[in-house]
């Protein structure tokens, strides 16, 4: 487990206010994005060929962010730079830089990093650790006296080969005082064989002790690609086995057992196949193990899958679930599964495929089933820009590094991305929970529903036909479903709520269905949140008939609160189309579908005037009569007096769910009974009506 609890949380909270003043420490630049749960962090200063982002981690009190620069010449040196929230959100403070310890070479210092507890291991895949560019790791431990990490001890296998046998492609992994080195390119079986090494702490230094190796190692597997490591258990993924075809891939399981590490078990995928590298990364938390295949096909080519498995304490390994993008996934090559981040019932997944739409994915697991939670894609990146290559998740905070981020700057600065409230629910995206909104103001959920009354309309799970931002139901006195203003004056207003995608390519309609008689021009209101700068619009048609564009030339680039527009229609030109039938309105973009940091979405709103309906004010105070009165519930037409035909109409609703003569307790309970009876009872006469 990668995240454990720390006692130290409020005191390292404060530790970047203190550093400002006494270490000269800086801010971190970021740019806030529309939605502002998501933060770009970028490095002050930066370069080309920085390549800040190559890997990301959290834990409770930190956020390290390390940067492997694409320099042979070691013109610009590698690092790990470590951050603290602000105290305003979406701020990033930086406390500490660990640079490269040894910077004369190109050591390829921070291409990979894990943290555990107070202890942070960093890779340095092109070090001179055994000899020339062999590899090496180095540890560092956080000290609470000096308020700072400080250098530990630098890690290194004394039989690893020249150039490289950690290799670009190695892992590394910490849990407290154990480690592990993934060295794919080691040759013990034939060359790419692979190995992975085990260290542990002693309280005085790290010591080597296991070299592990694959029971059926061969040439080219790859053993070591990937590694995780939580207690006694050591995971190592080997991509290019070949036990289903060739670069099927696998997971090995070692355990140490009276002193010594053992291999305990070989996983391999239930529908495995030649070429979707299972095992290419791999995250573990002690009880739950995920294992990546990101060239795994999965209706188009390299689409990648997730499968989950459970260490139930038996021999072998119990298969959970295999996970698959989500439909409204990037598509072919999406390459799901490139990075994994694991912590209890919370899972996150990376797609850093070659399309232009890399993305991260969230999960969360639910009376044990995984739930597909939400799409994270970077919204201020230039095209070929990577996404997701690595990902760490603590909470409800999701980091993803994008060490080839393109700026203006150039190629490869590298970025990283933070988006918090990652599980936590914001209909509103006001970057404060829903839950938290409801409970400093119970008035913002009318309708009890344990949702924001302005995402029920968003959404369409309820009517607003007076647009005043009030669900219906909760303006409904009568209980026959309409807010009461609407009873009584003539006015008919139903919206869409969000429809999504909506792109080039992804058309939206929605359909108006059982509408009243009109006696008015027909208005359309839509709002939109998409890319509608330039030459963007969306065309909109009524019926299969074109009746007009909107945000031709009042749209903005994913506008947030959305743009609006609106098309009035004349009732005659409505009645020619639609008749006694259904309003079919769709709406077809020409917009990028996936250019925002949320889902793209459009609403549209039709209302006009309808004749008066059945509800009667007969004070014309505003207030239906039947509220006012409401045992005078015959057949819901007040005639003043509670009397025989109001209490034959109660009668013979005995039992039932009618809209009236459900009259006590105020608001009726859902049954006419006999608490309704005596209320009818009790009012019998003349309704004084104010």
């Amino acid at each position: 487990m990668k995240h454990p609890p720390s006692s130290r949380r409020l005191f390292l909270y404060l530790l970047p206010w203190f550093s400002v003043f006494i270490s000269g420490g800086r801010f971190l630049a970021a740019q806030t994005p529309p939605a502002c749960q998501q933060t770009k962090l970028v490095l002050p200063a930066a370069v080309e060929d920085e390549q800040f982002g190559s890997d990301v981690e959290l834990n409770n009190d930190f956020l390290f962010v390390a940067k492997d620069p694409n320099n042979p010449f070691n013109l610009i040196p590698g690092g790990v730079h470590i951050f603290q929230p602000g105290l305003t959100p979406n701020t990033w403070f930086e406390v500490q830089l660990l640079p490269d310890p040894d910077p004369s070479l190109p050591s390829e210092f921070g291409v990979q990093i894990d943290v555990s507890n107070d202890s942070l291991i960093v890779l340095a895949s092109g070090d001179d650790g055994a000899t020339n560019r062999s590899g090496a790791a180095y540890i560092f431990r956080f000290d609470v006296a000096l308020n700072t990490w400080v250098f530990e001890a630098k890690i290194f296998a004394s039989d690893l080969e020249t150039l490289g046998s950690l290799g670009p492609s190695g892992d590394v992994s910490i849990n407290g005082d154990i480690a592990i080195l993934g060295s794919p390119s080691h040759a013990h079986g034939g060359i790419d064989s692979g190995a992975a090494h085990v260290f542990r702490f002693d309280g005085t230094a790290w010591n080597e002790e296991a070299e592990l190796l694959a029971g059926d190692r061969s040439s080219l597997d790859g053993f070591g690609r990937s590694v995780a490591l939580v207690g006694n258990i050591a995971i190592v993924g080997a991509a290019n086995d070949d036990d289903l075809g060739a670069g099927s891939g696998s997971v090995y399981v070692f355990k140490k057992v009276a002193g010594s590490w053992i291999q305990v078990g070989k996983i391999t995928a239930p529908d495995g196949a030649a070429g979707d590298l299972f095992g290419v990364s791999v995250d573990f938390d002690g009880i739950t193990l995920a294992i990546g295949a990101v060239n795994h096909d999965y209706g188009e080519p390299d689409i990648g899958a997730v499968y989950l498995f459970q260490d139930n304490g038996l021999p072998g390994w119990e298969f959970i679930t295999k996970l698959t993008p989500p439909p409204n996934g990037d598509g072919r090559n999406d390459e799901f599964g490139a990075a994994l981040d694991i912590d209890g019932d919370r899972l996150a997944i990376g797609a850093s495929g070659i399309g232009e739409d890399k993305s991260a994915h969230v999960y969360r697991k639910t009376d044990g089933i995984w739930n597909y939670k939400r799409r994270m894609i970077s919204y201020a990146t230039l095209p070929g820009s990577t996404f997701s290559r690595r990902i760490t998740l603590h909470d409800d905070t999701l980091v993803v590094g994008s060490a080839f981020d393109r700026q203006l700057g150039g190629f490869e600065i590298g970025a990283a991305y933070v988006q918090s409230n990652i599980f936590r629910t914001d209909c509103n995206a006001n970057c404060i929970s829903d839950t938290e909104e409801i409970a400093a103001d119970p008035a913002l959920d009318c309708n009890l529903n344990g949702i924001l009354d302005v995402c029920d309309l968003t959404d369409g799970v309820t009517l607003d036909c007076n647009l005043n931002g009030i669900p219906d139901e909760c303006e409904d006195c009568d209980n026959n479903g309409i807010a009461d203003e609407c009873d009584l004056n003539p006015r008919y207003s139903q919206g869409s709520g969000s429809l999504s995608p909506i792109g080039l390519g992804s058309d939206a309609n929605f359909i108006f269905t059982a509408l009243p008689t009109r006696l008015s021009d027909v208005t359309f209101d839509f709002t939109a949140s998409a890319e509608l700068a330039g030459t963007s619009f969306i065309e909109v048609f009524l019926n299969s008939v074109k009746i007009g564009e909107v945000f031709n030339a009042a749209g903005t680039g994913c506008a947030d609160p959305p743009d609006e527009d609106q098309i009035i229609l004349p009732q005659s030109t409505f009645e020619t189309i639609v008749g006694s039938g259904d309003a079919d309105v769709l709406m077809t973009a020409f917009l990028d579908p996936f250019a925002c940091s949320s889902a793209n979405f459009v609403t549209v709103t039709m209302s006009f005037f309808t004749p008066l309906l059945i509800d009667i004010d007969t004070n014309d105070n505003g207030i239906i009569d039947t509220c006012e009165c409401p045992a005078d519930c015959a057949n819901g037409t007040p005639d003043g007096n509670v009397n025989v035909t109001d209490l034959l109409a109660l009668l013979a609703n005995w039992g039932g769910t009618p809209t009236f003569c459900d009259i006590a307790p105020p608001g009726g309970d859902g049954t006419v009974n006999v608490t309704d009876l005596l209320a009818l009872l009790g009012a019998w006469g003349a309704c004084s009506l104010p």
